[in-house]
């Protein structure tokens, strides 16, 4: 009878997780098809500018917006546990808003800025690791050949046709105009392709074949193509690594602490971008680790990894991605030394981010939660803990 009653709940289990991921499914099937009709329109002047498309564009925002809403927080039927979603689709729930606000109110060029950048997040989730699945045959909207190259990558990932995306991205980043008329977009491409080369992939040939039609564009710049050659050290580093997969999460968590300290000793500077190879490698797996949600100690030091990682991929993110992660380091164990090394990190990266010209300025509220977080950091006396391993 226990045995029964067992397996009866094992299956119920069973269907609801199925069911689970069927709401989550149609949802994402539902934002692509509405993504695709607000890219169609914002990619063309003419489109964008027609008064006879003010309205549809309109009406096309405020249910990208709603849908946005249906796929924040816990509960949003997400078969994904990594805490990283919950950040994404809040603030891409808000940049919805804030783009349905700004068309409302006439502010149109700035809306259609919000817009374009709203595949940044479809990329920022799709690309964060292997985990999840990978369309090579969809069938893709007819209206797909009228996007500019870029948009037409984005979009690719979007929807999950990952094989296509690269080949988009690879025909970018070999085009000469592409890299002379705005190397911003161009190195924005690149990175891209770069996040499903190497943290969806896991394939160091495809970052390789990407990151040489780079070093043979002519258009590129100096600085770019000095970046691309020490790219191409570390990912001819990982072609001579013996082929390993870690499935356990201690074995996840020593290779990704294995990268990231090699990525710190690559760097020669705070600053510097050599090391990305590694930091992209080292968040992939943070982030497969990251979904099967470490507790204690070690679910602290992955996010404190994460953090690290992110203060240097701050282009293949979104805003704010690394003091996320220091953040949920100090809450998950606080008064450890842990928490301490993730606040002085987090503190960091604050006053960084509000110093200017003019000096340093900090909101009060932030001011209110750099409080909270340094009395969660300090350490307990009566509360002893190992030192994080890298610092």
């Amino acid at each position: 009878m226990s045995f029964i009653r067992c397996l009866f709940i094992l299956v119920l289990f069973s269907s609801g997780a199925v069911a689970e991921e069927k709401k989550w499914n149609q949802k994402m099937k539902a934002l692509e098809s509405s993504l695709g009709d607000l890219l169609f329109d914002i990619s063309s002047d003419a489109r964008f500018d027609d008064k006879k498309n003010y309205k549809s564009i309109e009406v096309n925002a405020i249910r990208f917006a709603k849908l946005a809403h249906s796929v924040t927080g816990k509960s949003a039927n997400s078969p994904d546990r990594d805490r990283t979603l919950e950040l994404i689709s809040r603030d891409f729930s808000s940049e919805a808003d804030n783009a349905v606000q700004s068309l409302k109110a006439g502010h149109r060029a700035y809306a259609r800025v919000i817009l374009n950048s709203m595949t940044n997040y479809c990329i920022a989730c799709h690309t964060r690791t292997n985990t999840g699945p990978s369309f090579a045959a969809l069938k893709v909207d007819s209206r797909f050949e009228k996007l500019p190259p870029s948009s037409r990558g984005n979009y690719l990932v979007a929807i999950r046709e990952f094989d296509r995306a690269l080949i988009e991205f690879q025909k970018i980043a070999a085009s000469e105009s592409a890299a002379s008329a705005a190397v911003f977009d161009y190195e924005r491409a690149l990175r891209s392709g770069l996040s499903v080369a190497v943290r969806v992939k896991r394939d160091p040939d495809l970052a390789l074949k990407l990151i040489d039609f780079v070093g043979s564009n002519a258009k590129v710049p100096y600085y770019l193509k000095a970046q691309v050659g020490e790219w191409r050290k570390s990912i001819l580093e990982w072609k001579s690594e013996k082929p390993a997969t870690p499935v356990s999460g201690e074995a996840l968590f020593a290779e990704a602490t294995r990268l990231v300290a090699r990525a710190r000793e690559t760097q020669k500077f705070p600053a510097d971008r050599s090391a990305d190879i590694l930091y992209l490698r080292a968040s992939g797996i943070l982030h497969e680790l990251l979904g099967n949600l470490p507790t204690g100690e070690t679910g602290s030091k992955a996010l404190y990894l994460a953090g690290l990682s992110y203060d240097v991929l701050s282009d293949y993110g979104i805003k704010d991605f690394s003091e996320f992660y220091y953040r949920s380091c100090i809450r998950n164990t606080p008064h450890t030394d842990i928490a301490k090394e993730c606040y002085r990190r987090y503190e960091e990266s604050v006053y960084f981010g509000y110093t200017g010209s003019g000096g340093t300025y900090i909101p009060s509220d932030v001011r209110a939660r750099l409080n909270e977080l340094e009395l969660l950091s300090t350490a307990s006396p009566d509360l002893k803990s190992k030192s994080p391993e890298l610092h």
